[in-house]
């Protein structure tokens, strides 16, 4: 089975850029979440799309709307 992300840079990456201590599964965690996070922002811009495929405008349009549902 392919790898889908390298898991050793992202546990490097978190362990730098936060003081918190890192779980065995937080870099699946994290994964699923941003996972999550690029469904719901195509979802978004398909709604403001209104019928045609998407384009960037679109994209940055909904990219807030779609921030602001993820700040924890």
């Amino acid at each position: 089975m392919a790898r889908i992300y390298p898991k050793q840079n992202l546990r490097n990456a978190l362990r730098t850029r936060t003081a918190r201590n890192v779980g065995k599964k937080t870099d699946v965690l994290v994964y699923l979440d941003y996972v999550l996070f690029l469904n719901r922002l195509m979802a978004e811009a398909r709604k403001e799309a209104k019928g045609h495929p998407p384009t960037a405008l679109d994209i940055a349009k909904a990219r807030g709307r779609v921030l602001r549902q993820f700040r924890g």
